[in-house]
């Protein structure tokens, strides 16, 4: 691995070691993979752009090995993850990897730094930069000042909607930063946002945080209570809204967006944007629900995990065969995993920050779902008749519950001995995700298993509509089965099914399984 060149006047910042996960999410990792880690990330850091390819792609590399890393991946699959981005994605001579020299760099300051938005030349500029204002005045403070200050919020910055747009990439770029405490992970993904288009103004009419949060708790707030989940402190669950989502014609696929539209995202935010914030006006926040604690923000996030959960593991037709998830379904799931990972990692970020995260991917949540063609969720014959324990098809080459089983059966005969001895399939989940190339499945599954780890006990019932909130015929059919029937094995169930639509074994040669079709298109099963 090289250095950085000495050529240039950006010269990278040293990445601090990965500490332990915010979420203190299991298995956890040692020092010696924590520096195996850090050699890769930090050649990274040093010669590579975020994005690898002129259409905007991106660098996913710091994605994979953080995530493999909490999921325990061994010192020796880092070099491996390594050649795996060289082979498929990275290419040390394109053009965005080469540093600016000293003949034409133009420094980003305080001053300037809005001049440049959307250059994707300008990232190294960027770069530079957010590392010493974190350097100088810390992470919470520089989100503070360069995401969710006034005067960042309007235009031209945008910079809370550039954060969520590019498909969330830096949104999840800056919660892996925040989460393992790498400020220079932060750093490339706030420079990251600052290149991203900000393309869903639309979602953030003037004055929508002011309709959706208030400064003070108001007397028919639902304080005296336990929020949960199903039942928030004001306004519509996110379970209720996507009902009335669902039934809203409007937003119908072939009329927020075309099969043949070549940018569904595009279409449905020029024909539907408004119409969706409108909708997204009735998920409330209080301050009760942006405290620092997560007794406060847990509900508000879980109703996220619940819902982002659905959009993987519940939108496959019954009467298919084969499961599909849709890749950018998927990104909207594995970004929800980082409001709790900021929320825990930095207790200084004020309640606004908090609850702008919060709108900001709960609205692109709804967005992407109906840009996908708002596919039905199937709860009851497809998600809850998932496989319950999706055990690895071949146990020889991860561990030993087969073997294991096969005693207990030998000795005492009985079925339901051998069962009882066969430890969790999230044992055998974690294992192969832990190793497996295709990262936005490593990605996946660590969410999935940081919901079960919090919501497992969720019992049948729990989960419901707000009967008295429901307000036209047809609105609880986006719900294909009752609410009440899930419980918390839809986490287990919801990893099988990828760990089975993936594959289950690595390959070094990425074969890209997540469908780019749009689910809710009655095309895209054909």
């Amino acid at each position: 691995m090289t250095s950085a060149s000495p050529t240039s006047p950006v010269q990278p910042r040293q990445l601090d070691v990965p500490r332990a996960s915010s979420l203190r999410m299991f298995p956890g990792f040692t020092n010696a993979q924590a520096q195996a880690a850090t050699k890769v990330l930090q050649k990274n850091h040093n010669d590579f752009h975020v994005f690898f390819n002129m259409k905007g792609f991106h660098n996913h590399l710091a994605h994979h090995v953080f995530a493999a890393l909490a999921l325990g991946a061994p010192v020796q699959h880092y070099p491996r993850i390594w050649n795996h981005a060289l082979l498929n994605d990275l290419d040390p001579s394109f053009k965005l990897n080469q540093k600016p020299t000293h003949d034409n760099y133009s420094p980003i300051t305080r001053a300037n730094w809005k001049q440049s938005l959307n250059r994707a030349t300008a990232y190294w500029a960027y770069l530079a930069f957010f590392e010493d204002e974190i350097s100088e005045n810390g992470v919470a403070e520089t989100l503070e000042q360069f995401v969710f200050s006034e005067d960042t919020l309007s235009a031209p910055a945008h910079m809370l909607v550039r954060l969520f747009d590019g498909a969330l990439h830096p949104f999840i770029h800056i919660g892996y930063g925040i989460e393992f405490g790498v400020d220079g992970i932060v750093a490339e993904g706030l420079a990251m946002a600052a290149i991203t288009g900000a393309s869903s103004t639309s979602l953030y009419p003037e004055g929508w945080f002011d309709k959706v949060h208030r400064e003070e708790a108001a007397p028919n707030d639902s304080t005296s209570k336990q929020p949960t989940a199903s039942s928030p402190r004001a306004g519509l669950s996110l379970f209720t809204l996507f009902a009335q989502l669902g039934a809203d014609i409007s937003l119908a696929p072939g009329t927020a967006t075309k099969w043949e539209d070549e940018s569904k995202f595009d279409a449905t935010l020029r024909s539907s944007g408004s119409k969706i914030a409108a909708h997204m006006e009735k998920w409330l926040t209080t301050p009760a629900d942006v405290e620092n604690d997560v007794a406060a923000w847990g509900p508000k996030v879980a109703e996220l995990a619940w819902v982002n959960t659905f959009l993987l593991g519940a939108t496959t037709p019954p009467s298919q065969q084969s499961i599909k998830q849709d890749f950018f379904l998927m990104h909207t799931h594995n970004a929800t995993l980082f409001l709790p990972a900021i929320f825990k990692a930095l207790p200084g970020l004020s309640a606004k920050a908090r609850a702008m995260l919060l709108h900001a991917l709960a609205r692109t949540t709804a967005y992407t779902w109906i840009a996908r063609g708002r596919p039905v969720f199937y709860l009851t014959e497809r998600l809850m008749k998932t496989e319950a324990m999706p055990y690895h098809p071949d146990h020889r080459g991860l561990n030993r519950t087969e073997r294991i089983a096969q005693k207990a059966s030998s000795s005492s005969g009985d079925e339901e001995e051998k069962e009882l001895a066969r430890p969790s399939a999230w044992y055998d989940v974690i294992a192969a995700a832990s190793i497996h190339f295709d990262e936005h499945l490593v990605k996946a599954v660590r969410a999935q298993g940081y919901f079960s780890s919090w919501l497992a006990d969720t019992p049948t019932g729990a989960l419901h509509l707000q009967e008295n909130e429901l307000q036209q015929e047809g609105e609880e059919k986006v719900w294909k089965g009752q609410l009440g029937e899930v419980d918390g094995s839809a986490f287990l169930k919801t990893a099988g099914q990828m760990m089975k639509s993936q594959t289950w074994d690595a390959d070094l040669k990425r074969q890209m399984r997540w469908t780019q079709d749009a689910i809710g298109f009655e095309q895209a099963w054909r």
